[in-house]
């Protein structure tokens, strides 16, 4: 199975397989400082909303994956 997503040490490559589009990059502290995303809460996202290896939750979108991540690290 491939993905179009592709996680290396610090920067997130998308697209990476698909022949019409360009490789997008992302680091990972530009994803922190913009948007508040930390590893923890990222691979949190990613159980809620799924991705190519599982299914996520039924009835979670970004904003409400996004929503809880914020409640579940005030917790902490």
């Amino acid at each position: 199975m491939k993905t179009e997503n592709l996680l290396v040490w610090h920067r997130v490559f998308k697209n990476i397989f698909e022949q019409t589009k360009f490789v997008e990059s992302y680091r990972s502290s530009d994803i922190e400082t913009e948007l508040h995303l930390d590893r923890k809460k990222l691979i949190f996202l990613a159980h809620l909303l799924g991705s190519d290896y599982a299914a996520g939750v039924h009835g979670i979108g970004a904003y409400k994956s996004i929503r809880l991540s914020v409640k579940v690290t005030l917790k902490r």
